[in-house]
């Protein structure tokens, strides 16, 4: 099916709108790549690192919840009662 009597003209056309549908593949392809690495660098916060060599172990989200959890539980109960020291004499 010819759009105009000139099949150059057709040609160009065919071939603009094949571009334009790669174009926005492109884009929308860049666009879940983007979203995506989003989401593995928050997962990566989430389940935290373990130590290797030259870098320290970063904890996971859970556990650093737990860890607030248990500081707080110690605030709420005040301070551990004194312990009898012996004396060095």
């Amino acid at each position: 099916m010819m759009l105009t009597k000139a099949p150059v003209v057709d040609a160009f056309a065919a071939l603009g709108l094949v571009l334009a549908a790669l174009v926005l593949l492109w884009r929308a392809a860049r666009a879940l790549r983007r979203g995506w690495c989003r989401v593995a660098d928050f997962l990566d916060d989430w389940n935290g690192q373990p130590a290797r060599p030259g870098h320290k172990a970063i904890p996971s989200v859970p556990a650093r919840i737990s860890a607030l959890e248990t500081s707080v539980e110690e605030l709420r109960n005040g301070p551990a009662p004194p312990t009898r020291r012996q004396s060095s004499r």
